[in-house]
């Protein structure tokens, strides 16, 4: 009939409860300031970057034929005023552009290693790009009106 033991036993059980009430209190804090944070700065929307296009290299660094470096997709189908977004996932700087005399695509230099350049189309048509870099890189992007 021991009780001595039982009294000091307490003490114990009290602190472990101590901290398991602070801990919940710091979890709640957390996840309140979290949740005011995203309230404040909403998360990136990554709708803003538009229909994508990805620039591919299937073996770099080497970019010496069509199999390793393309667009994808080559033939991109989307409605007027769209806009598109090129990402360069390769290693190797590439652009996008077209004859002059026949569309407005002229990306400049895309910076390898997830750079992006975007174009919205206004107008209906088919637009035949290239890489002026690796001449063989070809693809297009017809746009339709939405009826």
């Amino acid at each position: 009939m021991e009780q001595a033991p039982k009294a000091a036993e307490a003490p114990q059980a009290k602190g472990k409860k101590t901290w398991v009430v602070i801990a919940a209190v710091v979890i709640i804090a957390i996840v309140i300031v979290a949740a005011l944070y995203v309230l404040r700065y909403p998360p990136f929307n990554t709708s803003d970057l538009g229909t994508p296009v990805a620039i591919v290299e299937s073996s770099p660094p080497s970019c010496g034929t069509i199999q390793n470096c393309y667009y994808d997709p080559a033939i991109k189908n989307v409605t007027v005023n769209t806009k598109v977004t090129w990402t360069n996932n390769g290693q190797n700087p590439h652009t996008v552009t077209t004859d002059p005399s026949a569309s407005p695509l002229d990306s400049g230099t895309i910076a390898a290693g997830g750079a992006t350049w975007s174009y919205t189309f206004t107008q209906a048509g088919t637009y035949k790009y290239y890489c002026t870099i690796h001449p063989f890189m070809k693809a297009e992007v017809i746009v339709t009106i939405v009826t």
